[in-house]
């Protein structure tokens, strides 16, 4: 019997839309690295992590 999780099929074809529509995977994560550096205020280091007054709102 094959146990499904809908939770698990919606982040699997949720991952297949987002790599058909880069071009592949290459394509995809090509497109992160030019947003990352588009965004760069968006990125966290591992010190961000450790004080949650440095995590920026969502709001901004």
């Amino acid at each position: 019997m094959k146990w499904n999780d809908p939770i698990v099929e919606e982040v699997r074809a949720t991952r297949e839309r987002l790599l058909r529509e880069a071009g592949g995977f290459e394509a995809y994560i090509k497109k992160l690295r030019t947003q990352e550096l588009e965004h760069p205020q968006r990125l966290l280091s591992k010190d961000d992590l450790k004080s949650k007054e440095s995590i920026p709102s969502r709001d901004n």
